[in-house]
């Protein structure tokens, strides 16, 4: 490792690059958040990249471990390798544990986050949980954790744990092998930041194919990972697009509901009501998830005063439109209020029906079949994990 370079130069060449993937990584975690799809569709999607992570996991601190045996494991989650079960075993083990070492030092979580999986809630306080040591932190890195509260002080909370984790490697004589402390705790600082899709980046293959070089300095590791991260974003905000249009059968969608799908998208799912709209209204509701209303989403007879008296307002205001579209009128937002106007004028096939208010129009039609989303066989399977059989373990 030569030309490790002090924070500040690092700092001033990455500067505007560390601050625009912070922003794009929060943006993605929000999307994710409100994204509209079922709570266990999102588990797998996770559970998908994490698979894939504590594969490599597995690679990067144990040397012994030869990563043609991966493909067994990553095609059932079994592995007759003993090696690649323990290390991936202790690897979701640790990920489990990550709430309860929330707001703990960094001495405090080498010595916690190698998790065996035992984690005891207190009999007194039964909002307090407690995590079993199980390393003591070497003084040396204890001292660089403390030297930590000045030398990282004043930057980014992105831009401070990548610099953390490059000294922690210089401090690992640049070597992952046995380190687990080291790619736990990167996962769980990544994790605090960014939430659940911090674990859709492959951050361990990237480490195991290209931090393994003695010959790299500290610009090229720092803009490596950068980029990588950039690349991950933009590979996994693509994939949470396809995971949408699947759950919405986005193929069946008229075009004016095709656009404002991926507008909804393109927006994380923002819309901009006023601040008196009542949006616990079932109509509303469907209004912020799909950017449309049909007929068959007023909701029940409860609600319906308040619902049409608050999509007239929104009518009224422009902050929704009445479009006739296949022979169905429905109500949908107006993405020219929401961003700029005139974005939709090109889409002459739409007509859009302004500006009376034909609610008697809308409220008399008939109720159009509802179309499910579909659901993949693939899917299906995948909704609930094999049962993990023992097997006999060996060597190879």
């Amino acid at each position: 490792m030569q030309n490790t370079l002090p924070f500040e130069q690092l700092h001033q060449l990455f500067e505007s690059e560390f601050t625009a993937i912070g922003k794009s990584l929060e943006e993605l975690s929000s999307l994710y958040h409100k994204l509209p799809v079922p709570e266990s569709a999102k588990k797998r999607f996770i559970d998908g990249a994490l698979k894939h992570k504590s594969a490599w996991y597995a690679c990067l601190v144990n040397s012994n471990i030869d990563v043609l045996l991966l493909p067994e494991y990553l095609e059932s989650k079994q592995s007759r390798n003993i090696l690649i079960k323990k290390e991936t075993d202790q690897y979701f083990k640790s990920l489990e544990n990550f709430n309860v070492l929330l707001g703990k030092s960094n001495t405090s979580l080498y010595e916690c986050i190698v998790s065996s999986g035992d984690v005891v809630q207190s009999a007194v306080d039964l909002f307090s949980s407690h995590v079993t040591e199980t390393d003591k932190c070497p003084e040396p890195l204890h001292l660089l954790f403390e030297n930590w509260n000045i030398s990282l002080s004043g930057y980014e909370k992105l831009e401070s744990v990548l610099y953390g984790f490059l000294e922690w490697h210089k401090f690992n004589q640049y070597s992952f092998i046995s380190h687990r402390h080291h790619i736990l705790w990167l996962n769980h600082q990544l994790w605090k930041q960014f939430g659940h899709m911090s674990f859709c980046f492959n951050t361990e293959h990237y480490l195991f194919q290209n931090w393994n070089k003695d010959h790299m300095d500290a610009t090229q590791m720092i803009g490596g990972l950068l980029h990588f991260i950039k690349l991950e974003i933009d590979k996994n905000r693509s994939e949470l697009n396809e995971l949408f249009k699947e759950y919405i059968d986005f193929s069946l969608l008229k075009p004016r509901q095709k656009l404002v799908s991926g507008y909804l998208f393109s927006n994380s799912f923002r819309i901009d009501l006023p601040s008196q709209v009542q949006i616990q209204l079932p109509a509303i509701k469907t209004l912020i998830k799909k950017g449309y209303i049909e007929l068959q989403d007023l909701g029940g007879k409860t609600d319906m005063e308040k619902t049409k008296q608050t999509l007239v307002e929104l009518l009224e205001q422009n902050i929704i439109q009445m479009v006739d579209e296949d022979e169905e009128i429905y109500i949908s937002i107006n993405p020219s209020y929401q961003k700029e106007v005139g974005r939709l004028s090109k889409y002459n096939n739409i007509e859009e029906i302004k500006p009376e208010v034909n609610w008697e129009a809308f409220a008399s039609q008939s109720i159009k079949k509802v179309i499910m989303p579909k659901v993949t066989v693939k899917a299906a399977e995948a909704a609930s994990e094999p049962v993990r059989k023992r097997q006999k373990a060996f060597f190879g």
